[in-house]
């Protein structure tokens, strides 16, 4: 195995375990399966899913540039990855800060006194929330149809779940841009958000179920 095969091969299971993580802290902070004793615990728990799904989107590309199949699909993907790993950590430590200043606020002005002016700046810092949340939809979205197109050339598992993403991709930006700035969910379609997660939480096991196969069969040594 040379250097560039060895060093695909450590970002492969880098990626996938990061992957994983980052799927899991998503679910965990969209789902809120697990209530946290205060804010000041889930937010940096939110925060830490861009980070992660940064590393987490190096996986891909390099277990089958490790096997000798580069892609440029994957690589968009990953690029698209990266940029909505940094748009949704930019829009988690907006809604934090956005919410502890207009709580803030609010102790000190109660809702009964408070003025329009401060009724319109609350809705306007949730504008620009929007604003982020649809610019994180059009990077994760399309991370995941550039992805699952690189994976329709790879073998039959690698399709099936290529076609999924594809799948998941375009109905998740479809729903996100025909009805906002509402939220799909409240919109009467479906959330795809969850739906992306699972998708990817199954590509990374399935990266590393067959990374430990092709280890074990002791190729690539």
């Amino acid at each position: 195995m040379n250097a560039q095969e060895a060093y695909s091969k450590r970002m492969a299971l880098t990626g996938g375990i990061f992957g994983i993580l980052a799927v899991l802290d998503y679910l965990y902070s969209a789902t809120g399966i697990l209530a946290t004793p205060s804010l000041r615990v889930g937010y940096p728990i939110f925060w830490l899913f861009g980070p992660l799904l940064v590393v987490g989107s190096y996986g891909f590309v390099h277990f089958f540039r490790w096997q000798g199949e580069s892609s440029v699909l994957l690589e968009f993907g990953r690029v698209f990855m990266i940029l909505a790993g940094a748009i949704v950590c930019l829009m988690g430590t907006m809604q934090a800060v956005s919410r502890e200043h207009f709580d803030l606020l609010g102790v000190m002005y109660p809702p009964e006194t408070a003025s329009e002016a401060f009724r319109m700046g609350f809705r306007g810092a949730n504008s620009i929330q929007s604003g982020a949340d649809l610019a994180w939809d059009t990077f994760i979205f399309g991370a995941t149809i550039f992805t699952g197109l690189g994976m329709l050339t790879k073998s039959k598992s690698w399709k099936i779940l290529g076609a999924l993403g594809v799948l998941i991709g375009v109905l998740g930006l479809a729903f996100n841009y025909s009805v906002w700035p509402a939220n799909p969910g409240n919109a009467g379609l479906i959330d795809i958000g969850p739906v992306t997660g699972t998708w990817y939480l199954a590509a990374c096991i399935c990266l590393l179920f067959q990374y430990r196969k092709i280890s074990g069969l002791g190729m690539h040594s």
